[in-house]
């Protein structure tokens, strides 16, 4: 959990002027940590903040051979003076495991080891995105696995490795060796392609994961590594509040890493509160028996179910996602693994219809993968933070919609004899 700098300050280098606060320098992360644990952000588990490509001087020190964050805009103190200005927030940095990154920056390619010990043990860092620009196919299963041997004798059981392997091999997840990423110490894995700030870019996503939800439900968890759809951009004002609760639900039954994408000082405080600092969703999310979940009905361009039929307290997870019908624009961009020549693909056309309220069944049973053991059921609407009350056969949801924006309705399924028990005992 976090805030990475990616999604809307990309590579602005230039920090002067109206740009200081949203450029890749070290004032503005320091600001971005210091809402984090202001708004409550960091009480709520957002611990890190990210800094991605474009930080460094174009090339290495001809002395020691390490990567220098640019003193222009990290002055001489560079990444590790900035890890000591966010503290407690953790600092997170990026590589790329090819000869430069994706912006052209130095990549760490023949230099694991030395940039292991620069990043964990210079800077400070707990965290490490590993970009795949610059190498290919063939080079990935050596790379990646040697920063991750690298990082484990580095930085130990604190260091926590990003890898962007799957997303350059394509979209048929099935065909990806996601057995040999967990091997090569990848803690998770980013699967397909940038999420852009954009409506359409998060519903093709949605859609990608819902394709091989069950999938990768297989090949991640606990002990094997976890997909990461990209960052949140909740709190931005390129996507409706209705796709800020969907997006939020659906990485929360996913068990994917909320790392925000926004800036912190502009996000309105009722989908801050609602939905960022929803500690139900985050608990949720980061669930300690770390399974996924998955979408559990056929797809869908108007309603879909999604869950997670296994919490530690035995209970579930499920979200009722109404995606807005079928006249969402639909947009994606296409990785490049020889650079940062990315390509953006359309589909579809907006028509905003009319608002209307629909009301949908949950059923318990085989359809969700959970049922009450005492046969009856407690529902919690999440966002609303209220209970539906105690249900045997299912529950019916009901929703407000305007066609073409998304809303959703995340639930917490309990057995209602725990819960009652749960209650008594805080009398």
């Amino acid at each position: 959990m976090g805030w990475m700098s990616w999604e809307l300050f990309r590579c602005n280098v230039n920090c002067t002027g109206k740009y200081h606060d949203t450029c890749i320098g070290h004032d503005a992360f320091v600001k971005q940590a210091t809402v984090l644990i202001k708004d409550g952000y960091f009480r709520a588990g957002y611990n890190r903040v990210h800094v991605d490509d474009c930080f460094a001087n174009r090339q290495r020190d001809p002395v020691s051979g390490d990567i220098v964050a640019d003193p222009t805009r990290f002055g001489t103190g560079g990444m590790r003076k900035l890890a000591t200005d966010i503290a407690p927030v953790e600092l997170a940095v990026y590589s790329d495991c090819g000869t430069m990154t994706c912006m052209g920056y130095p990549g760490s390619i023949n230099h694991e080891v030395h940039d292991a010990k620069l990043f964990f043990q210079k800077w400070g860092a707990t965290y490490l995105k590993y970009d795949g620009c610059y190498n290919n196919i063939t080079g990935y299963p050596s790379g990646y696995a040697k920063m991750g041997q690298a990082l484990r004798s580095a930085g130990g059981e604190k260091t926590y490795y990003s890898c962007s392997w799957p997303a350059y091999l394509g979209d048929d997840e099935t065909k990806k060796p996601y057995a040999q990423m967990t091997a090569a110490g990848c803690d998770l894995w980013r699967n397909y392609g940038d999420i852009q700030c954009d409506l359409g870019s998060l519903m093709d996503i949605v859609d990608h994961y819902g394709d091989y939800s069950k999938f990768l439900a297989t090949v991640s968890g606990q002990g094997k590594g976890y997909n990461d759809p990209d960052m949140l951009l909740i709190g931005n004002t390129c996507i409706p509040d209705g796709a800020a609760r969907l997006q939020m639900a659906v990485w929360s039954i996913l068990a994917a890493p909320l790392i925000m994408g926004n800036d912190l000082r502009l996000v309105p405080t009722p989908i801050r509160d609602q939905v960022l600092l929803n500690e139900e969703a985050i608990a949720i999310d980061q669930d300690p028996l770390g399974i996924p979940g998955y979408r559990a009905s056929n797809k869908s361009d108007v309603a879909e179910l999604w869950v997670r039929p296994k919490l530690a307290d035995g209970g579930a997870a499920v979200a009722v996602v109404y995606k807005g019908g079928s006249s969402l624009t639909r947009a994606r961009l296409e990785r490049n693994p020889s650079g940062s020549a990315w390509t953006t693909r359309k589909i579809g056309a907006v028509q905003l219809g009319k608002t209307k309220k629909l009301t949908l069944h949950v059923p318990f049973g085989a359809e969700i993968g959970w049922s009450p053991p005492s046969g009856t059921a407690s529902v919690r609407d999440i966002f609303a933070r209220t209970s539906l009350g105690e249900h045997t056969s299912g529950v019916d949801v009901s929703l407000t919609v305007t066609e073409g924006i998304p809303e959703t309705v995340l639930l917490r399924l309990s057995d209602a004899a725990d819960s009652r028990a749960v209650s008594d005992a805080r009398k």
